[in-house]
């Protein structure tokens, strides 16, 4: 990328189109960074990037986030993975991907339980088949990519791109509530999607990626359940003055 001073516009390098027509775009040796999370951070996560051409590792820190830097300028698109252990010796593995790489700074990719079912949308199966080579690197297409971003906002009830949108780790975060408030597990060996209430303990329900706007009407009028999905959860200090009041009624 360079800088056209009399102008101020900022020229980015031709982009790379493969033989089976998906974007390519080359970036120099820039970083790639967002935030890993579940719900909780995910500190201490090794970051897996890989790429048509090109590779890089990192590691998050105690918020979740990251920033690899490529030591050559790599060739989208790529496949993201961390793995991290939780406090029961777990292990913990979430997925993301990019179809772009841009060359500039700006390339974000956050990891989180909505992009790992993206990946695994992308993929028709489980999101690892891009490290192992089962699921060409191709099927990560801006089209693809698209479909699946809008297939988890349906099911999250958000606007947010769970991919490249706001993203911390924390309570204060919009897309952090989210999944504090819903469990979205996806389902490798049906291509489908089971969403469950972390509250109530409800599933909302289970949409099938290949017929999702068929499935979605009868998943929305449950994700709007107050009954099955409570608008917000429960506060402690609710919880202790519905108990207080519950004591001083039996006594």
């Amino acid at each position: 990328a360079g800088l056209d001073t009399a102008t101020g516009q900022v020229h980015m390098p031709p982009q790379r189109v493969s033989a089976d027509g998906s974007r390519t775009d080359q970036m120099d040796a820039a970083p790639m960074a967002g935030v890993a999370g579940t719900g909780a951070p995910m500190a201490g996560a090794t970051v897996t990037i890989s790429c048509r051409s090109g590779s890089a590792t990192a590691t998050t820190d105690a918020n979740g986030a990251f920033s690899a830097t490529f030591t050559s300028p790599p060739v989208a698109p790529c496949a993201i993975k961390a793995v991290a252990t939780d406090g029961s010796g777990a292990e913990v593995v979430q997925y993301a991907l990019l179809d772009v790489v841009l060359a500039s700074a700006s390339n974000k990719a956050n990891i989180n339980p909505a992009t790992t079912v993206m990946v695994g949308e992308v993929a028709s199966g489980d999101p690892e088949h891009f490290f192992t080579g089962a699921a060409p690197l191709s099927n990560i297409t801006p089209a693809a990519v698209a479909q699946a971003v809008a297939h988890v906002q349906v099911l999250l009830g958000t606007s947010i791109d769970p991919l490249k949108g706001v993203y911390v780790a924390d309570k204060t975060n919009a897309l952090d509530q989210k999944f504090d408030q819903l469990q979205i597990q996806w389902n490798p060996g049906s291509t489908s999607v089971t969403v469950t209430s972390k509250v109530t303990g409800q599933v909302v329900g289970t949409v099938s990626t290949a017929t999702f706007d068929a499935d979605k009407t009868a998943y929305l009028a449950q994700l709007t359940n107050p009954a099955v999905v409570p608008a917000t959860a429960p506060s402690f200090s609710a919880l202790d003055t519905q108990f207080g009041a519950g004591l001083t009624a039996a006594l």
